[in-house]
């Protein structure tokens, strides 16, 4: 059973995101419901007890994923999404 490309592409998408998420500290949650709003982060705050917990402030992130992209100088990458995919929120 294979699944449609878009969604193999959101997953890869968050799996590379929760990667990055990890190595840097942060908490990742994915929302499921479509709302704008694919997921956000959490920075994990080390407690004076000694043990852990995630921040009250969110960075909420909506993530888009391509094959079809170009890179704009060192950090910049362009690449074509509709308009109303853009302005959703």
């Amino acid at each position: 059973m294979s699944i449609q490309p878009g969604d193999e592409k959101q997953e890869l998408n968050f799996a590379y995101l929760q990667t990055v998420a990890a190595r840097a500290g942060y908490a990742f949650n994915i929302e499921r419901q479509d709302y704008g709003i694919d997921g956000y982060f959490r920075e994990i705050i080390h407690l004076p007890t000694g043990k852990y917990t995630a921040s009250t402030r969110a960075l909420n992130f909506q993530a888009k994923a391509t094959v079809n992209s170009e890179f704009v100088g060192d950090r910049a990458v362009k690449y074509t999404m509709q308009a109303q995919a853009y302005n959703k929120r």
